[in-house]
């Protein structure tokens, strides 16, 4: 399904407006923030909703409209769920070694197990 240069700049202009709207009304439930920090927060929220929206709505075929909307629920929970998400990446990441060394492990005892020598 080949779509023309207009509905995909549409399609990502509509998602991109819809999650710095998003990450702007998050602002009211952030009071105390600086104006560095609610520019922050907003271009955070905004470019994470714009391109994780826009992303799923290439790999699941979403309209427009929803995408929109989903831009918009990411906008206003992305500043505060990036920070998390991205160490919870990290940790899994970090985790990678020991799951390998385990699985080595195991393998070994495997082969023990059944006559081999490891």
């Amino acid at each position: 399904m080949k779509q023309d240069l207009a509905a995909v700049v549409h399609d990502f202009g509509f998602i991109l407006v819809s999650g710095f709207l998003g990450a702007i009304v998050s602002l009211a439930y952030m009071p105390g923030l600086t104006w560095r920090q609610q520019i922050a927060a907003t271009l955070a929220g905004g470019f994470t909703a714009s391109f994780v929206c826009w992303a799923l709505q290439d790999w699941l075929h979403l309209s427009a409209a929803v995408a929109g909307g989903l831009s918009f629920v990411v906008g206003l929970v992305a500043f505060r769920a990036t920070p998390s998400l991205v160490k919870a990446v990290a940790d899994s990441f970090a985790r990678i070694p020991d799951v390998v060394a385990q699985l080595g492990q195991a393998l070994a005892e495997r082969i023990r197990t059944f006559g081999g020598k490891a």
